[in-house]
């Protein structure tokens, strides 16, 4: 009896009940199934009364007690009704039996096998449709599986059965809720096959491969019940192991499928387990590359070992050996494309073990782990695209062994260790790949020679890092010098020359400089051959640092020949070098220079194009001033001056990003030039001497001795002064270009060291085409060092040599007033003495000497009017032996001049001529009966920028139609020198007026328009009118103007006669006539000239 059913009956009928005395009576709220009802539930009642019967019934079960017997015969009633093809039929009889079981549960007895039984037998057959209410009749008759009463064997067996048909997802976690309360509350009536079933089959399959989040859930909770309220079957351990591995790859379901697991490992079937987990991972590398390997599967294993072996949370239950374990790890890598989450997850328990148990570590273990850790470099290698996170990981990893190393707690091989350091050393940070290298060079022997040169090679030559390559060259050096005793000689000649030679053709200037600083050493130790290769070497790395040029875009690169060969050295400095065109690369770059008196500007990485790098340009200018102060050997101190010059032409490589280095390098080149160094101890620079002390120096004469008594020159003997001038002074005047970076009193000091050494030598043009630069580039300190230069200049013997660069240094000055307008009387006198020997036709050409002239005429033409009065006497009648002689270069013109103008000789006697010209001279009978004699027939010009009129020959109408050649020469100097006199005669009183030229403007408003021309003392002064814009009407003029021409025709007087005609051959010419007031009409005698324009345009002739 239900508690509804008691509390709705009366005291009496309990009472009745209870005493069972008389005949049964039915409750007041209990449901008879009398004889009506089963009428109407029977198959004879209409359909629809039956239905609607059944629903009455169903809804009254639920509320009141049916009668004892009375399910039964609700049952038997409406069975047939299951089994009609009718579908409401069927849902309203499954939906009475519903109702009924859940009802009437108290009732059930019988009835629970009978409608279990009917749901197995149907099972089957069931239409499709009908499952969720099939299900539901279950749900209920089970309690939601809490109650199996009466079918405890068979249920089992048919909850699998039906699971298996199921396809919805909601059904299924429907379903699987029901079989978790089975397992929960009748474990004891499962077998091991049905739980093996339930696990295998089922749970672990719908852990893996359904999408539905709910549906995982619910296997996770399946298992979870499998493993606490019932026994899990050691067959269904694999299937088990397998599902939570991969469940345990997502976020979602990582915390529960590590908690199942570690259930599981912790019980009396942990070791299995674990075997389980290791299988997994040796039939992962057993299955060969061309068999798909389960990623999930084998990284779920490794995060299982690893967390319940030595990870945060490990069970102290199971004791196992990392011996088992590793192996597989091992086995795992073992195939060529071992997945990257495996890679990683092997990775993070290796980490893991490292980090917390490295005491457990023992040799053999240690020894599989290293094994694991090279297989892993393998794979961190193969990827592709590269894998940031793995290689982090992986290189941690060696750093974390390492450290154990360090600190004394790696318990493992330490051969081992250091041969997977150097497998990976050039991933490895800088620090632990020169701990290498250090322990490396520490286990090399006298007889190890070919392992240092594969040391070498390795880390030398390989390796991309500067710092590990320096750390590598010290420590070979380390090597050789620990041996020296027993192998020194062969260790240096094999060892140190191989070194030696790597590092002279490196790009690194540190590398190199590292190898030059150790080659002393290395050459003590060598034999004499050995020691010649040795000084190649380094002859090779000047070579590389002074062929390198720069293009315009300040990319650094280098010359290279036709052939593809580089061009440097010696070639690199020469003519032929220049035409050649620099191959630079575009990621190195120079750095940007910065004019004197400005901050220098770093560049930004901004800057910069992607992958390039600066060139330290200063540090050049500074290591050749450093060179040149500290070197003692004149061989290697020639060689780097011999070689500056050409450097000095690829400009951006030298100037640096303070123009400090550059001015102090002219500064060291001026001091090998001008100081004299008294004592100089052997080991240390003349020139680093002098500019570190400065005490011990003195001004140099012209007969001194040179400064470089303090470097040794080869052979014992001595250097000469004039030999290291030859060899500094080129790249001294290669400085004039960079005049920018100068400071005013380092030009000044080039320009004396210039003018007082380079002067002398033989090949002194480059340093006149120096001042040449000096003088068009720095105005402002040539200005104030001309009257200087001009003095030193003229102390110098007139060669062949200088001839050329110095009349065109001269004529160059002509074109800057700006730097001779101070010039007095003595500047002049100074430019005439330089000029006038270079005149003479008998020791220059044509080209000296016609340049001679031009220069002089000049010059003439650029001083003041006062001057030239004085300079005349003095160019014409100077004595040439007293103007060459070096008494007369050497006193100073004011002392002097006054006594030059008494000699009788002149200009003329520069016209000495040969022996030869001298004979035929006399035989044509060419005579000159004075310097004043008619030169008509001479070419002649009444200004240098008139146009010359031809001229009759130099004899005269004596002379032979063709005069011998020899002739030629000699007329030709001697009409130079006459007209070089003339002019000098025409200009000495009044300026040069040659005639401007109009500009365009000037010409389209004066064409057209009346000139007219006055003789004002010495000058001709003409005004021209503009011409008439208007249209022209009357006979070319425009109105205004023909009316005015006809008013004065009309207040005019008659014309003057005509002018008798011209010869016929005579040109057609302007006629000038004179009259003495401004009325064009009136002649008179005064200076005013009427100009009349002839018809046909020529060059006009004045007629006084």
């Amino acid at each position: 009896m239900s508690s509804r059913d008691r509390d709705t009956k009366s005291f009496q009928d309990k009472l009745k009940v209870f005493f069972k005395k008389g005949a049964p009576v039915a409750a007041r709220n209990e449901l008879l199934v009398g004889p009506e009802l089963e009428r109407e539930l029977s198959p004879e009642t209409p359909l629809a009364r039956r239905l609607r019967a059944i629903r009455e019934v169903g809804e009254k079960a639920l509320q009141i007690r049916i009668q004892e017997g009375g399910v039964e015969k609700i049952w038997s009633c409406t069975r047939d009704l299951l089994e009609e093809s009718n579908v409401e039929s069927r849902h309203a009889a499954l939906c009475l039996l519903r109702r009924l079981a859940e009802g009437q549960d108290e009732q059930l007895l019988v009835m629970r096998t009978t409608l279990f039984h009917f749901l197995r037998v149907t099972h089957a057959a069931a239409a499709p449709e009908d499952g969720p209410l099939r299900f539901r009749l279950l749900h209920t008759l089970t309690n939601s599986g809490k109650n199996i009463n009466c079918f405890e064997e068979q249920i089992g067996a048919f909850l699998l059965e039906w699971l298996a048909q199921l396809q919805q997802p909601a059904q299924i976690i429907e379903f699987l809720q029901l079989i978790i309360n089975v397992v929960k509350f009748n474990a004891t009536y499962l077998d091991e096959d049905i739980v093996h079933g339930i696990v295998n089959s089922h749970a672990c399959y719908l852990c893996v491969y359904p999408a539905e989040g709910g549906v995982v859930h619910a296997c996770l909770s399946l298992l979870e019940a499998v493993l606490s309220y019932s026994l899990l079957p050691r067959s269904a351990l694999p299937a088990f192991v397998a599902a939570l591995c991969r469940t345990v790859n997502l976020d979602q379901y990582c915390q529960t499928s590590w908690k199942l697991m570690r259930c599981v490992v912790g019980a009396d079937i942990g070791h299995a387990a674990l075997q389980e987990l290791v299988h997994i991972l040796r039939s992962s590398g057993e299955g060969g590359d061309g068999c798909a390997v389960d990623a999930g599967l084998v990284r779920g294993a490794v995060f299982y070992i690893n967390m319940a072996l030595w990870g945060p949370k490990k069970v102290h239950n199971i004791k196992v050996s990392f011996l088992a374990v590793l192996p597989a790890f091992l086995k795992a890598l073992s195939g060529a494309q071992a997945s990257a989450v495996v890679v990683y997850e092997v990775v993070v328990a290796l980490q893991s073990l490292v980090a917390r148990v490295p005491h457990e570590l023992h040799e053999p273990a240690a020894h599989v782990l290293l094994q694991t850790v090279r297989r892993l470099l393998h794979h961190d290698k193969a990827m592709d695209p590269p894998n940031e996170l793995i290689h982090s990981r992986v290189h941690a990893l060696i750093s974390s062994l390492e450290a154990l190393q360090e600190a004394g707690q790696y318990r493992g091989p330490p051969g081992d260790l250091l041969d997977l350091l150097d497998h990976c050393a050039h991933d490895r940070p800088e620090a632990s790949a020169m701990k290498v290298v250090t322990a490396r060079a520490a286990q090399l022997t006298g007889e190890a020679a070919g392992a240092a040169l594969a040391l070498a090679d390795r880390y030398l030559r390989c390796e991309p890092r500067l710092p590990v390559r320096l750390h590598t060259l010290a420590a070979l050096l380390a090597y050789i010098r620990r041996h020296r005793c027993g192998h020194g000689e062969e260790l240096a000649e094999r060892v140190g020359t191989a070194l030696a030679a790597a590092c002279a053709l490196d790009a690194e200037a540190a590398l190199r400089a590292a190898a030059a600083r150790a080659l002393p050493e290395l050459a003590r130790m060598c034999a004499p051959d050995a020691c010649t290769d040795l000084i190649d070497l380094l002859e090779k790395i000047f070579d590389m640092l002074f062929g390198l040029r720069v293009n315009a875009f300040n990319c650094v690169g280098f010359c290279y020949e036709a052939s593809g060969a580089v061009v440097w050295g010696a070639a690199a400095a020469g003519p032929g070098a220049l035409r050649l065109q620099p191959l630079c690369s575009p990621f190195l770059l120079a750095e940007p220079p910065a004019v004197r008196g400005q901050q220098p500007q770093p560049l930004q990485p901004k800057d910069l194009p992607p992958g390039a790098c600066v060139f330290p340009a200063g540090r050049t200018a500074r290591a050749l001033t450093t060179a040149l102060s500290k070197e003692s050997e004149w061989a290697v101190l020639a060689h780097v001056l011999r070689a500056l010059p050409g450097l000095l032409q690829a400009r951006a490589l030298l100037v640096g990003r303070r123009a400090h280095d550059l001015d102090l390098l002219a500064s060291t080149l001026c001091a090998m030039c001008v100081l004299v160094l008294v004592l100089v101890p052997r080991a240390v620079g003349a020139v680093g001497a002098v500019l570190s002390t400065g005490e011990g120096v003195s001004q140099v004469s012209e007969r001194s001795p040179a400064f470089a008594e303090g470097v040794r020159a080869g052979g014992g003997q001595k250097l000469s002064q004039s030999e290291l001038h030859a060899t500094a002074l080129p790249a001294l005047a290669a400085l004039a270009s960079y005049h920018s970076f100068l400071e005013p009193h380092t030009q000044q000091r080039i320009i004396r060291c210039l003018l007082r050494y380079g002067m002398v030598l033989r090949q002194a043009q480059p340093y006149i085409n120096a001042l040449t630069i000096f003088t068009l580039e720095t105005r402002e300190t040539m200005g104030k060092m001309l009257p200087e230069v001009l003095l030193d200049l003229s102390k110098i013997s007139d060669t062949q040599a200088i001839a050329s660069p110095m009349l065109e240094f001269l004529s160059t000055l002509t074109r800057l007033p700006r730097v001779f307008a101070s010039f007095v009387e003595d500047q002049y006198m100074s430019v005439f003495a330089i000029l006038l020997p270079y005149t003479n036709p008998s020791r220059y050409n044509r080209y000296v000497v016609s340049l001679a002239h031009h220069v002089i005429a000049a010059w003439f033409l650029k001083c003041r009017l006062s001057y030239r009065r004085n300079f005349v006497r003095f160019i014409i009648h100077v004595s040439p032996q007293f103007a060459v002689t070096p008494r007369f270069r050497r006193t100073h013109f004011y002392v002097f001049h006054e006594t030059l103008f008494t000699s009788a000789q002149g200009l003329h006697n520069y016209i000495i001529l040969p022996c030869e010209e001298q004979l035929h001279y006399k035989t044509n009978n060419f005579q000159q009966t004075s310097a004043n004699e008619d030169s008509s027939n001479r070419q002649r010009s009444s200004s240098l920028g008139s146009k010359a009129v031809s001229r009759a020959p130099l004899a005269g109408s004596r002379a032979p139609a063709a005069p011998a050649a020899p002739a030629a020469p000699a007329a030709f100097h001697v009409e130079l020198t006459e007209t070089c006199i003339d002019l000098l005669a025409r200009y000495t009183f009044t300026p040069c007026a040659v005639k401007p030229q109009r500009s365009d403007m000037a010409e389209f408003l004066f064409n057209g328009g009346q000139s007219t021309t006055w003789l004002v003392g010495h000058k001709l002064v003409t005004i021209t009118t503009s011409g008439c814009l208007q249209n022209s009407i009357k006979q070319g003029l425009c109105e205004r103007c023909a009316l005015l021409c006809r008013h004065q025709a009309e207040s005019a007087p008659a014309p003057p006669p005509a002018p008798p005609p011209a010869p016929a051959d005579t040109p057609h010419t302007l006629q000038v006539q004179a009259s003495d007031n401004s009325d064009l009409s009136q002649p008179s005698s005064g200076n005013h000239l009427n100009v009349h324009n002839n018809p046909h345009p020529h060059p006009p002739e004045v007629k006084r």
